[in-house]
């Protein structure tokens, strides 16, 4: 995960059954853990769990999108049953091990979940880690504005990556959102009501090397490895200073402050060039009505796409 301004490393059908389902009251889950999704597809498993901390002084969600073996603060994932629609987890703090579960009253017959299981389930999960599912599934990084759209919930029986990103695709279009194909490693998430902003140009990028693997870079551009940059949300000013980055170490000019204080979520899916980083960090700042402009030879400054 990009962290700092400086980079270190420059240089990641249909629906087949209806499910009714409850969330456990919070007095019997005093982990304060809850499961909104359960992912069992051929060569990925991962749940979605989101978790307040009841300690901090302003409690509000946070989101995690894990895979077994894999742990993120005080939340160990240790094992995903997804027919029991169980999770084994263990919070760091105290070391208990805690069995959380996305409870279902499945209605369909014994033989049609036998025949065709449910291979994604989404219970009232949130839009962030939905689109960063939906980015993994697609091989794509997902490119989008500010979205303000509820919970997504989805129960499908895909049985493989691309279907399951098209069922995802779907469930999104059914809360207002369309998927815009942005050549070979984008897609731009959009209100359906304004797809004419988005405006794929990915394609046209220059300087692409035919060899993207991270450890036989081609000459010219450096390869940026897939989720090397991993912002859940990102001050809009943070990220103009890695983009000053990005176009060789200019500095950000911030003499006439900055005109927006918004914030940007982005994660990097597959190796990106530095140029199609800067495509990236471009397209965000454009949805923010903002443009970064060269300053001279050493400086940048942002101005209102609106205001020119």
């Amino acid at each position: 995960m990009v962290h700092s301004p400086k980079m270190t490393k420059l240089l990641p059908p249909f629906l087949l059954v209806c499910f009714a389902t409850r969330i456990a009251p919070a007095a019997s889950n005093p982990s304060g853990i809850t499961v909104t999704g359960i992912v069992d597809l051929p060569g990925y498993k991962c749940v979605l769990l989101e978790s307040t901390d009841a300690d901090s002084p302003v409690p509000r969600p946070e989101s995690f999108t894990m895979q077994e073996g894999e742990r993120d603060g005080r939340i160990e994932v240790l094992q995903i049953d997804a027919k029991a629609g169980a999770v084994k987890i263990r919070l760091e703090r105290t070391n208990p091990i805690v069995t959380l579960h996305l409870e279902s009253e499945v209605k369909t017959s014994v033989n049609d979940r036998e025949t065709a299981p449910i291979t994604i389930h989404l219970q009232h999960a949130a839009l962030n880690p939905t689109l960063l599912l939906y980015g993994h599934l697609a091989n794509r990084t997902v490119l989008r504005p500010t979205l303000a759209v509820g919970p997504v919930s989805l129960s499908s029986s895909a049985t493989n990556q691309a279907d399951a990103a098209l069922a995802l695709s779907k469930a999104l279009a059914e809360q207002g959102l369309a998927t815009v194909m942005d050549g070979e490693k984008f897609v731009m998430v959009v209100p359906a009501d304004k797809v004419s902003m988005a405006v794929p140009h990915s394609a046209e990028i220059k300087s692409k090397p035919q060899d993207l693997e991270p450890a036989k870079p081609a000459s010219g551009s450096p390869i940026i490895p897939g989720g090397e940059i991993d912002f859940p949300a990102i001050d809009i000013i943070h990220a103009a200073y890695i983009y000053a980055e990005l176009l060789g170490g200019r500095s950000l000019d911030r003499s006439e402050g900055f005109p927006s204080s918004s914030l940007i979520s982005v994660r990097t899916e597959t190796p990106l060039t530095k140029e199609e980083a800067i495509y990236v960090f471009e397209t965000l700042f454009r949805w923010q009505d903002i443009e970064m402009v060269p300053v001279g030879k050493d400086l940048i400054t942002a101005v209102r796409i609106s205001g020119k």
